[in-house]
């Protein structure tokens, strides 16, 4: 049996002797939802570094921000737009109403 050099293309990693498919930028930090999480140094996985809500803070490109709203999912009036929580907490996501009523602070 003799081996046989192959080269993994671009965006793929060697691992055990197989090309696969690099998730992240190696060694890097990134958020998912709440949690600051680190890539493997092949990037091929990640774990967990921090859950940033355990702090009151948002994730924000791959660190602990304070937030910026919440809860996730609130609705505030930002005439003449309806702001809801943006999921992450990072802030508002306004959105222009669309039943011509204005907002009101009323049930929202």
């Amino acid at each position: 049996m003799s081996w046989q050099r192959l080269a993994c293309g671009i965006d793929n990693v060697c691992d055990a002797g197989q090309c696969k498919d690099q998730v992240r930028k190696p060694d890097s930090s990134f958020c998912t939802g709440f949690d600051v999480r680190k890539s493997d140094g092949k990037g091929l996985g990640s774990t967990q570094v921090v859950d940033c809500s355990a702090g009151k803070q948002a994730c924000s490109n791959g660190t602990c921000a304070p937030r910026g709203c919440w809860p996730p999912g609130r609705h505030r009036c930002a005439s003449p737009h309806v702001a809801t929580c943006k999921a992450d907490a990072s802030g508002y996501d306004p959105q222009v109403c669309t039943d011509n009523d204005a907002c009101t602070s009323k049930g929202k």
